[in-house]
């Protein structure tokens, strides 16, 4: 892969970082004597991260509670998984008021759809939930990299994409790689954990990877294929035999059984991290 020009291009798009924010929660989850206190009181040093925190935490997505502390907000939401919901809620800022072409809120509704089916996919598979979620969620900032560096080539790909042609495949023929590049490197760049980078590379062709993460590349994978159908009546979720036999779920399972239980709660979610 041509990291050179991968890397000039994420340069190219003059993007605020969100590093310093995941450093800090990292750096208080993963200290030796980790307490609830310890987190909140790390989080407690950004006003505006606290109140996000007890917005969260008294959505209607939580079942509308009455949070008063960040302390209490952790034991209801679990750290891992308000961790999760905080990164990506930073990130989703990096990009919130840029020039873009491209629909974002369309953008970042598929992507919260294919996170919270993602989501739900790794607790019938046992896998870890927060990391997927987060990864769901990111999966597709490599698009808004290259939306924003090289906006008239995108434009002319997203014009060109059809079901024989795959925009990810015109982006490798035209530049060497593919969106899920850029996006592992741009989260890669601002220290997020592999467990979210690698499947974000491979999300797009789990057969690809071997090792711990090909289950969560895979599972990604079928959560955007669900958001897709989701938003699009022409669109239909396939579950090829591989994804398949990963996650254990058919088209008839995923449509009557999971679709339903997301729809239900996608609304709250998008209301609290996409603000709309």
């Amino acid at each position: 892969m041509p990291t050179r020009k991968l890397n000039e291009l994420i340069n190219q798009a003059q993007l605020p970082s969100a590093v310093d924010v995941i450093a800090k929660l990292q750096q208080a989850v993963a200290a030796s004597n980790s307490s609830t206190q310890h987190i909140a009181n790390t989080l407690k040093t950004d006003v505006g991260l606290s109140a996000r925190i007890l917005r969260l935490a008294n959505s209607a997505f939580y079942g509308s509670q009455s949070i008063e502390t960040v302390e209490q907000a952790i034991v209801l939401i679990g750290t891992d998984d308000l961790i999760a919901l905080i990164i990506s809620t930073e990130v989703i800022d990096v990009f919130r008021g840029l020039e873009m072409h491209l629909d974002m809120q369309r953008f970042w509704r598929i992507n919260l759809y294919g996170a919270l089916t993602a989501k739900q996919l790794g607790r019938r598979t046992q896998l870890d939930t927060s990391s997927l979620f987060t990864a769901g969620l990111l999966r597709g900032v490599g698009e808004l990299v290259l939306f924003r560096a090289l906006p008239d080539l995108m434009s002319e790909l997203l014009s060109g994409t059809c079901a024989d042609h795959p925009r990810h495949e015109l982006e490798k023929n035209t530049l060497g790689f593919d969106h899920a590049a850029v996006g592992a490197a741009l989260l890669e760049r601002w220290k997020l954990p592999e467990s979210v980078t690698i499947p974000v590379r491979y999300y797009l062709e789990p057969a690809q990877i071997t090792g711990p993460y090909h289950y969560h590349a895979a599972i990604l994978n079928l959560g955007h294929q669900t958001a897709l159908f989701a938003h699009d009546a022409c669109a239909t979720p396939i579950i090829d035999h591989y994804l398949g036999e990963l996650t254990g779920v058919g088209d008839d399972e995923l449509v009557a059984e999971i679709k339903p239980m997301i729809d239900a709660q996608f609304e709250d979610a998008a209301g609290v991290l996409l603000g709309n």
